[in-house]
């Protein structure tokens, strides 16, 4: 099932350094090293990516932790870099480095080496795929098989996937987007998605009623599609089943295959007590919600990808336009 779609479009505009964007609210994406890591302009149009610098005496690289039950996921991205260098790692709390993605030339992991040599200043859609119970690993490129290897048996639910420089070195750059993260959960798409492009289409209507804004004069649109999001500025309901749903005018291509929809938003709860919000799709009559989300006292940002529209139908176009979006107020859990 396709978890997590990623563009870096409404964390800030581009030129902003991503450690202040996690300044404001938690992209749940983390900095390491002291090297320039900025958000930049798209791969495509309605798309950011983000550019990770090394230089003789500094190197930047980000964290993205992904946590699934299932034995198989899927972790892909769209890259260009201009040296080459490991940049792609995974570890678990316990297992280190348990995968790295060399590139003298070709990628490599341990002794096994790629089909094709990876340029540079060129950009490419990698894929790799991990059977946790037996250590089996497939790295597509550009959608076609590229190398097989095995690195061990995985024992933890909770993989970290490292991309960037890890030393200093000459002065260079990587630039990534278009992250997807899958496993072999009940879903659509349980393998490799193959090269895709992440688009974000921001709120441009809001769908009355809504959960009430705060300052109260404020235009519930004009706060949902400030980029970055305005500090003090937000909607808030603590009532059960309140919904505040938009919907948003960027159109979408008709021969564009969808392979999925990702609600995503900035949530954060007022006091200690429990709070859960779901999000959801709607055609106005009937919502389809995603998992509850326990709502943290930090302003952090979720994702729901919903693989299929309302009616459980793969999208189309015009069903996205039409589509209304947006958090949905859960019941708390009953104690036991």
């Amino acid at each position: 099932m396709l978890k997590f779609i990623e563009s870096f479009y409404q964390y800030a505009p581009a030129g902003t350094p991503l450690s202040a964007a996690n300044s404001n609210f938690n992209t749940q994406w983390i900095t390491h090293g002291s090297g320039a890591i900025l958000i930049t302009e798209g791969f495509e149009p309605d798309s950011k990516t983000l550019t990770l610098s090394r230089a003789t005496t500094s190197f930047g690289n980000v964290e993205r932790r992904f946590e699934t039950e299932e034995d198989t996921m899927i972790v892909g991205w769209a890259f260009q870099a201009t040296a080459r260098a490991t940049t792609f790692r995974m570890s678990t709390a316990s297992q280190t480095d348990f995968l790295r993605m060399e590139w003298p030339r070709e990628f490599q992991i341990g002794s096994d080496i790629g089909t094709a040599t990876i340029l540079l200043n060129k950009k490419y859609f990698v894929e790799v795929k991990l059977t946790k119970s037996t250590g089996d690993v497939v790295v597509h490129v550009n959608g076609y098989p590229y190398l097989t290897t095995n690195v061990g048996a995985v024992t933890e639910d909770l993989v970290q996937c490292f991309w960037g420089w890890e030393e200093v070195g000459s002065p260079a750059t990587y630039v990534m987007s278009h992250i997807y993260f899958a496993d072999s959960s009940a879903g659509k798409f349980t393998d490799f998605l193959g090269p895709h492009k992440v688009r974000s289409r921001m709120v441009t209507e809001a769908l009355e009623p809504g959960w009430s804004p705060e300052p109260p004069e404020m235009n519930r649109v004009d706060i949902m599609s400030a980029v970055p999001p305005v500090n003090g500025r937000y909607t808030e309901s603590d009532t059960v089943g309140t919904k505040d749903f938009y919907k948003s005018n960027t159109p979408v291509d008709l021969d564009e295959v969808i392979n999925g929809v990702a609600v995503t938003t900035l949530l954060a709860k007022t006091d200690i007590d429990d709070q859960y919000v779901a999000l959801a799709v709607s055609d106005e009559t009937t919502d389809k919600l995603g998992d509850d989300i326990e709502v943290p006292l930090q302003p952090s940002y979720f994702q729901t990808v919903f693989e299929t529209d309302v009616e459980d139908q793969d999208w189309e176009p015009a069903t996205v336009e039409a589509t209304a979006f947006g958090p949905v107020v859960r019941p708390r859990p009953v104690s036991p």
